[in-house]
């Protein structure tokens, strides 16, 4: 088992030295023995090389990253997918193993209910050329668990993947060997432990 951690929540720190290899360095004294961080941003690409090398100084591999998500953001869909490929192209110049996602950004049309084969359409739509990208270069796409937020007890759902049938049914419809699951423990507890979910 390696032990991992997000380089990039360091960037939030008060460090004085934010640099690629002064936040590994940090992390390999501290005990991890693999890295997992995102480049973004207008200079990814300039990130991506900082990182190898600090990768390269440190010994500390980069094992993956995480791709954007817009559950949130809510960003225009050629924003958005501008974000995936940098992140996908970030992750195989880094040789990441993997690649984190969230298949959860299906949106309900306004004034309609959730519809589980619809979203399962619609994000595989998405998916599909990342992922096969991803493939091509060995790189393997992670969909990760999630849970509802946002959402009364009683209310339908409304997230995509919160469900684990949803997830593997995600997951095998690429009948890939790169494609996995990115068992998040704590989005599993609230996903799979409330009553209902």
């Amino acid at each position: 088992m390696e032990l991992s951690i997000c380089a990039g929540y360091l960037q939030k720190t008060e460090l004085t030295d934010k640099s690629a290899y002064n936040m590994f360095k940090l992390c390999k004294d501290a005990g991890f023995t693999v890295i997992d961080y995102t480049p973004g941003g207008a200079t990814w690409e300039q990130q991506v090389v900082s990182l190898l090398k600090a990768s390269e100084a440190t010994g500390l591999p980069i094992e993956q990253s995480h791709a954007p998500f817009n559950r949130y953001s809510k960003l225009p869909l050629d924003v958005y997918k501008t974000m995936l490929d940098n992140a996908f192209e970030a992750a195989i110049r880094m040789g990441n193993k993997q690649i984190v996602v969230h298949g959860d950004d299906y949106r309900i049309p306004a004034g309609e209910e959730y519809d589980a084969d619809k979203a399962m359409a619609e994000m595989y739509e998405l998916w599909a050329p990342y992922v096969e990208k991803a493939a091509k270069n060995g790189v393997c796409t992670a969909f990760e668990t999630v849970f509802e937020d946002n959402r009364a007890k009683d209310a339908p759902p409304n997230r995509f993947t919160s469900r684990l049938d949803e997830l593997v049914g995600l997951i095998d419809r690429f009948d890939n060997p790169y494609v996995t699951c990115c068992w998040d423990t704590g989005h599993a507890r609230l996903a799979f432990t409330r009553e209902g979910m």
